[in-house]
């Protein structure tokens, strides 16, 4: 959208004040918002950058403000998801990785048990299986 370096903090700081999509869609019973809440807040996200671009302003320091955890730079510690997976599973996908070098023949290994967490099991398996 060719904004400016100060139009896109601008739009950031509108978008993630007031759109931000919560892991709380993805639990409990889950609702037809589950399939909408992502693009819902891309599309506010796209509406705040036009506003931004015409002059709109946003709470400033968003990630680093002093409601931020001891005000130092948040989004330096936020992660993007890498992997097109759900989250939980990435470490058990980069443990796997990392192993892969070590294995001379991949056809040589019968089976391969994760451990995870309550959420994980939750989430990744049916519950015929556990």
């Amino acid at each position: 959208m060719k904004l400016t370096q100060d139009q896109t903090c601008q739009a950031i700081n509108i978008a993630v004040n007031g759109h931000i999509a919560l892991r709380q869609v993805r639990s409990g019973k889950l609702s037809a918002w589950k399939g909408s809440s992502a693009a819902n807040a891309a599309r506010n996200a796209v509406f705040c950058a036009r506003l931004a671009r015409y002059g709109m302003e946003g709470p400033s320091s968003i990630f680093e403000g002093k409601m931020a955890t001891n005000g130092d730079y948040m989004i330096c510690r936020s992660l993007t998801k890498p992997l097109p997976t759900n989250g939980e599973m990435h470490t058990a996908i980069f443990a796997a990785l990392k192993l892969r070098p070590w294995i001379p023949d991949i056809n040589q290994i019968a089976s391969v048990h994760v451990a995870t967490t309550d959420i994980g099991l939750r989430i990744h398996c049916d519950s015929e299986v556990w």
